[in-house]
């Protein structure tokens, strides 16, 4: 790989750390570690709807749904919403950049 690309990767990366999404992301991720019983509660949440996402074909709405009413206690609280906020936000942000990188490049990605 040259030179010149794993410069522009590694600049990328500062920017992307100096972004207002990764630094709300890391913010709230510190103050929701300070909490660990609410951490844990947030992670497993975090856990098992990627897995409802991993294993669906389509949106599992009625799964997403019962997901929520079992984590709706952690899901109302301000710092748990706050932090899964940011998450989106910043995985949103990550989307967008790769999307942009690989406009442009032909990796027959269509079957996407």
């Amino acid at each position: 790989m040259s030179d010149i690309i794993m410069e522009s990767s590694k600049k990328l990366n500062e920017l992307i750390k100096e972004s207002e999404e990764y630094q709300k992301f890391c913010l709230y991720k510190k103050e929701l570690a300070q909490i660990p019983e609410l951490y844990e509660q947030v992670q497993e949440f975090r856990k098992r709807n990627f897995q409802i996402q991993l294993e669906a074909d389509t949106f599992e709405k009625e799964a997403a749904s019962k997901l929520a009413d079992e984590f709706r206690p952690v899901l109302e609280n301000p710092l748990a919403a706050s932090y899964l906020n940011a998450e989106l936000a910043f995985c949103k942000m990550s989307q967008r950049i790769s999307k942009t990188i690989c406009s442009d490049i032909d990796l027959e990605l269509d079957f996407l």
